[in-house]
């Protein structure tokens, strides 16, 4: 009877040892999960902020080219359709942002529980060490820059940019003069005047 009980016991210990095993492969997969996730769509966001600098580039030139040229009313449609590509831009930007945050929330809860397995001490912020996402929140709010985090500074960028091309788009409609600021300014070469000597006297 003793033996069957401690047979019981051994087999229920298995059973706990199993169960936590598997919890722990799946809580494992969640963080992996939750990180290719993250990955993913911060890398996306930054190739598109690339291939957005790409698009700049080619309208700033088209632009100047235009304007040099005369040719005003394409120069405003090359603008306006820069300020239309920036809010397209920012829009992706603001989508892959808010997919970024639901892997994050998952990131968060599972440095939490990896926190109460692990004896790492508090920082001064109240958090553990362990938890890396909450204590870069602490570190965001913290700071006295008015750009406090990289999806701040990209807003701000795009709705810089699109004020700068709704100012292309207007302006030569505004102050047709300013044609002239974007052609070369022609060099001035004055032609020798005959019959006119010089005299170079050195000094003794």
């Amino acid at each position: 009877m003793a033996a069957r009980k401690t047979s019981i016991k051994s087999l229920n210990a298995k059973i706990e040892t199993l169960k936590n095993e598997a919890k722990t492969q799946t809580h494992s997969k969640a963080l992996e999960h939750a990180w290719n996730h993250f990955s993913y769509h911060a890398n996306q966001r930054l190739v598109t902020f690339r291939f957005y600098l790409i698009f700049v580039a080619i309208f700033i030139s088209a632009y100047v080219k235009l304007m040099s040229d005369s040719a005003t009313v394409i120069a405003s449609v090359i603008g306006a359709l820069g300020m239309i590509f920036t809010y397209v831009f920012y829009r992706l930007d603001f989508r892959n942002k808010k997919l970024i945050k639901l892997s994050e929330s998952v990131i968060k809860e599972e440095e939490k529980l990896m926190a109460s397995n692990i004896n790492y001490e508090n920082t001064t912020d109240g958090f553990s060490k362990m938890q890396i996402f909450e204590r870069s929140e602490v570190i965001k709010d913290s700071s006295y820059t008015p750009l406090k985090s990289y999806g701040q500074a990209l807003k701000f960028l795009f709705f810089l940019m699109m004020a700068l091309f709704l100012t292309s788009t207007v302006v030569p409609h505004w102050y047709p003069n300013s044609v002239s600021l974007f052609r070369p300014k022609e060099s001035v070469i004055t032609e020798p005047v005959r019959g006119l000597r010089m005299t170079i006297s050195w000094p003794k």
